[in-house]
């Protein structure tokens, strides 16, 4: 109870927080990929604690190595993405436009839920832009979890006895791949998004 308090007054306050600083359509599509990997590193934090004190009350002494080493690369790459993420939003012009045969494109996938950035995957060939094949580095990153991760649930007995640690596990990979999957989008977005002035902003010709 004190954990989902916890977890949701921060959200909520890193939501306000985004929302005055990232204050264009497109930036606000950074917004939910920093609040994710917020989600990601407490809830993640919560399964560390909450098996370091099953561990002392079985007479363990230390959580499984593998899942801390499982737990620690998978903050990592949330922390660099919602950074990266942040970042480069931040520093956006305040008067990019998305493409709308863009906007259109991404509309139709995001419509089936889990699978949605799956179907996305080929949009950023489609699309590409500017460095476009960055969105393959993290896909990369979140393959190499992924796969490291089912190999820790299938080599080591101790943690698929426990179905809430799978469970977290489960979860948290979920978290990884929406992660991923939103970063993509953001990407291919600022990839395909023009400067757009009105009468007043236009700038000067002269």
């Amino acid at each position: 109870m004190v954990n989902s308090s916890l977890k949701n007054g921060t959200t909520q306050s890193l939501d306000i927080f985004l929302s005055r600083v990232l204050n264009t359509k497109l930036k606000r599509k950074s917004k939910s990929i920093v609040i994710t990997c917020a989600q990601y590193l407490l809830v993640n934090g919560f399964l560390l604690l909450q098996e370091n004190e099953n561990e002392v009350k079985s007479g363990n002494n230390s959580i499984d190595t593998g899942l801390v080493a499982m737990v620690i690369i998978g903050g990592i790459y949330a922390i660099i993405t919602a950074l990266f993420a942040f970042l480069h939003a931040f520093w956006l012009p305040p008067t990019l436009k998305v493409s709308e045969e863009v906007e259109l494109d991404y509309g139709k996938s995001n419509n089936l839920p889990l699978i949605d950035s799956i179907l996305e995957i080929p949009l950023a060939v489609k699309w590409k832009g500017s460095l476009w094949w960055i969105v393959w580095i993290f896909w990369g990153f979140f393959l190499a979890i992924f796969v490291a991760s089912v190999v820790l649930l299938l080599f080591i007995p101790e943690l698929t006895a426990k179905n809430s640690t799978v469970v977290a596990v489960a979860a948290a990979l979920l978290q990884l791949y929406q992660i991923t999957g939103d970063f993509s989008e953001y990407w291919v977005y600022t990839r395909n998004a023009e400067a757009v002035y009105d009468d007043q902003d236009e700038p000067s010709s002269a």
